[in-house]
């Protein structure tokens, strides 16, 4: 259908928005290609109004919509308590809403399971085309590079890049445990996706990988079983990390000196990446600011006023200063100085606050919960459940290791498969029956299916 198109085209515009050497090629037109993203995104957001409208109905729980209008006004509230400019507000909402419709449209749409399986492997797709696209950038437009940062394929950094490959491969585990896959196309497909994390030296790999495996070997299984497959887990997670060391040590000897890998890990990364030394914004300016200073700079930022410890400084306020100047904040030098786009977290709590991060938090807790209840069912629901829940499990660690509020790739994708989860939990719970829903089921069958209880309209929305 129509939908369909435009959500894989908005899909691959996010793609292209953040492919910073094609970016560089165009030049001044650059700053059109993010517009593509957002005229999908736009144009999206008008079909599911239409789609409403038209049926009465949005499957979606209402802890959702309730979330949704908190998020919102706890939005307005910090330009108030701030005395925004309009310029500066506008640009923060389009950087935090931009792909909300993505969300909406699982639960305007009723996709079948063959939709699903057609989007997962065009995204699927996509994440395979990092591979091609990463070895190019490694051989042949930086060979001489001393650093992988350098290899991010289309996205805008090698971090982005390797939480989109384990992402991509907690999915593909979640077919594999669920029998959708054979083992030989697992172990196919794992070279494509972690050539990328090498190629890009990306040390986190270790850590989110890790979360990611064990959160699979939890949620499928229980009772003995579930004791077996965490020390699969485990044992699979050790030879991971040795196969990457090891790795190191081969191709990139020079990397880290006398220290070795294992130095780094236990010297510089810990002392100064993430320490929390740096006292004040002169010593900031000296050198990159590590991880936690970023996070407890903003705290400290907003700590000394009750209302900006609660809504922070307001969205928008803090973005980059290379904006133009209508759309730019009143303290956009902290982006500078401070680095605070760094993390998640530390990004959030400046701009919206205590309170923000936590209802960011609540929301991303609501969709691992129906991730999990969803991991459950039969066919590719259950498979979308478990996987989903297995990359949820990792934003924690994503949170403090990137910021993903001006990531178009990771946030569209978030809010999309975050969104079919929430769809399909909602429909399952007005099933008599797994079978009867006709998500889940072949176009032919829907005619003989057994009946299925209807949501109530409740004032327009599709309510339990």
């Amino acid at each position: 259908m129509f939908v369909a198109l435009v959500l894989y085209l908005t899909i691959a515009a996010a793609f292209v928005a953040d492919y910073v050497d094609l970016l560089r090629l165009l030049g001044p037109a650059a700053r059109l290609v993010p517009l593509a993203t957002e005229l999908g995104s736009g144009l999206l957001f008008v079909m599911v109004m239409l789609e409403i409208g038209r049926n009465k109905q949005l499957h979606l729980s209402p802890k959702y919509l309730l979330i949704g209008v908190l998020i919102l006004a706890h939005f307005a509230l910090g330009s108030i308590v701030n005395s925004m400019s309009s310029g500066a507000f506008l640009a923060g909402l389009r950087d935090y809403v931009k792909f909300l419709p993505l969300f909406l449209v699982p639960a305007a749409f009723n996709f079948s399971e063959k939709d699903l399986a057609r989007l997962f492997k065009f995204l699927l797709v996509m994440c395979f085309i990092q591979f091609p696209v990463c070895l190019y950038q490694r051989l042949l437009i930086y060979p001489d590079s001393p650093t992988g940062d350098v290899v991010r394929g289309t996205l805008p950094s090698g971090s982005m890049t390797t939480i989109l490959m384990v992402t991509a491969i907690a999915m593909l585990g979640a077919l594999r445990l669920r029998g959708r896959i054979s083992t030989a196309s697992l172990i196919g497909a794992l070279p494509i996706l972690l050539t990328p994390t090498f190629l890009n030296e990306t040390k986190a790999s270790i850590f989110l990988l890790g979360v990611a495996v064990i959160a699979l070997a939890w949620q499928s299984s229980s009772g003995a079983q579930r004791l077996r497959r965490l020390s699969a887990a485990g044992l699979l997670s050790i030879l991971f990390v040795a196969t990457y060391f090891v790795s190191y040590e081969v191709f990139f000897p020079e990397k880290f000196g006398d220290r070795t890998l294992v130095g780094y890990y236990s010297d510089i990364m810990l002392r100064h990446e993430y320490s929390g030394k740096i006292g004040d914004a002169d010593e900031a300016k000296a050198r990159i600011v590590p991880r936690t200073d970023t996070i407890v700079f903003s705290y400290k930022l907003i700590s000394d006023d009750f209302a900006s410890l609660a809504f922070g400084l307001g969205i928008g306020n803090v973005a980059s200063p290379k904006r133009f100047e209508l759309l730019r904040g009143a303290y956009s030098e902290y982006f500078v100085v401070y680095d605070v786009a760094r993390t998640t977290y530390g990004y959030t709590i400046l701009e919206t606050g205590i309170v923000g991060l936590l209802l960011v938090l609540v929301l991303s807790a609501m969709v691992l919960r129906d991730a999990a209840v969803l991991s459950g069912a039969p066919g590719l629901r259950g498979v979308i459940g478990l996987g989903w829940f297995a990359a949820l499990a990792m934003l924690p660690v994503i949170f403090f290791y990137k910021s993903l509020v001006h990531a178009s790739v990771p946030t569209s994708l978030l809010m999309l498969v975050s969104g079919v989860v929430a769809a399909l939990r909602f429909r399952e719970s007005f099933s008599s029956t797994p079978e009867a829903h006709p998500i889940a089921q072949p176009e032919n069958d829907r005619a003989i299916a057994a009946p299925e209880r209807q949501p109530v309209n409740v004032r327009g929305w599709s309510v339990p």
